[in-house]
Order: structure tokens, then sequence, then C-alpha cells
């Protein structure tokens, strides 16, 4: 577990491993690097007695360091920050679910695929150089038409256990996909392969749709459904 916590001397806002607070202070490895402070904070390290104890104030708890990491921007703005709720224990299941994929393209493109879902839950904003990254190592995928472009695109995004998780609108529990900035992401990839230039909106989004829609049938949903003796969708 994680906080955010402002040292009340310095106003200064850091991440921090749940293991360095108590009672309303926080051990802070001083005398390291700032890369090795890094370290020390993703491996939860544990404090050394030649640490110095600081006053601070908990602005917010997350389960891991990537989630207090994303709320960080909120924190050093002085913005109310909300302890964890469905939303977020929902996004850490999601990122475990994210992990399996194997590449470095595919985890650059998976990365911000989790940056965009919280973005867009807790009003954040991506990088407009990450977004160009991400536009160009999607528009890698190629595609004859507008279909085969789309699906390779969403292939590359997310695996189907994670994709039931999504539907267009966000209807019956699940999240949202037409509110991520992800979708123009997608748009502008589809549009910078040759045979897909002028693919309009309307034509992305209907694949996309269809590719969430089956996203329960492929790897075999349908058959363990018909198995179950479960009616198909």
């Amino acid at each position: 577990m994680y906080h955010i916590v402002e040292f009340v001397d310095t106003n200064e806002v850091e991440v921090v491993p749940s293991s360095w607070v108590s009672d309303g202070q926080c051990l802070w490895p001083e005398r390291y690097k700032l890369e090795d402070i890094k370290k020390a904070t993703r491996s939860m390290e544990q404090p050394q007695d030649t640490w110095r104890s600081f006053q601070i104030r908990i602005l917010y708890t997350a389960a891991n360091y990537n989630i207090a990491r994303l709320k960080l921007p909120q924190a050093e703005a002085q913005t109310d920050l909300q302890t964890a709720d469905e939303n977020e224990i929902a996004l850490e299941a999601l990122e475990y679910e994210i992990k399996s994929k194997d590449g470095l393209r595919a985890k650059m493109v998976i990365v911000h695929f989790y940056y965009s879902l919280y973005a867009t839950l807790f009003g954040m904003s991506c990088s407009y150089d990450y977004y160009i990254l991400q536009v160009t190592t999607l528009s890698l995928m190629g595609g004859v038409d507008v279909r085969e472009t789309v699906w390779r695109t969403m292939r590359q995004l997310m695996t189907n256990s994670l994709a039931t998780n999504l539907n267009w609108r966000g209807v019956n529990g699940k999240t949202g996909f037409c509110g991520l900035q992800l979708k123009e992401v997608i748009n502008d990839a589809v549009r910078r392969n040759k045979f897909t230039s002028n693919a309009t909106t309307q034509e992305i989004e209907t694949f996309v749709k269809r590719w969430l829609q089956l996203a329960g049938d492929r790897d075999g949903g349908r058959k363990r459904r018909m198995e179950r003796g479960l009616p198909d969708n």
C-alpha cells in the first residue's frame, strides 16, 4: 500500500510506501540520490536507522504504486483527493490483466490504455508527446481495410478477458469505451494507414463496438457457454 503525503515543513508532496509512515511521521532517505529514492519507493525498501523523520499529512492512500503516481498531479495541484473507491478497485484488476501481454510495443500501448482509462474517470489528461507515441506505435499494426485495421489495433491493445469488462456506452456496470481518450488514439492510428486514411469516425466506431461485443466469444467463450447450457449473447 502507498500514501501520497505532504511534508508539513516544505509543502512538498511525495508518494511513499505505507511502511514509511507512522503516527503522522514519515521516515525519508534524504541522503539517497533521486534515482535511489525512486527505487526504494517502488521496492518498498524497509526504513534504515539513518533515515530522517518528517512530519507529514496523508492526502491519499492507494493499493499500488501506479495508482498513487497517477493521483500525484492532483495532489500537487492541491485538488481534493478521494480514498480508493470501486472504480479504482476495477482499475487495479484491469492493470493485472493488462500485464499478461508480451512485447515492448504492446506494453507501451497498454500503459497508455491504463492511463487513459484512469484519466477519463478522474479528470486527468495525458501528455501530447505520449499521445503521438501511441498513435505512431498502433499505426504499425497494418490492415487492408477499416475492419481489419481496427481489429488488429484492438488485439494489440488488450486481451479478450479485459475487453469483456468494456462496452461502448458503459452500460451494465462496464466501463464505457466511448469516453476514453483511447478512442481518439485509435481514430488517428487507423487514419495513418494508407489503406484507411479516409475512414470516417462512424466506420471506425462501428468496428470497435463489434470487436468489444465479440470479446466473450473469442478464445472459446461461445463453446464454454454452450457446454454450460447458457444462451449466446
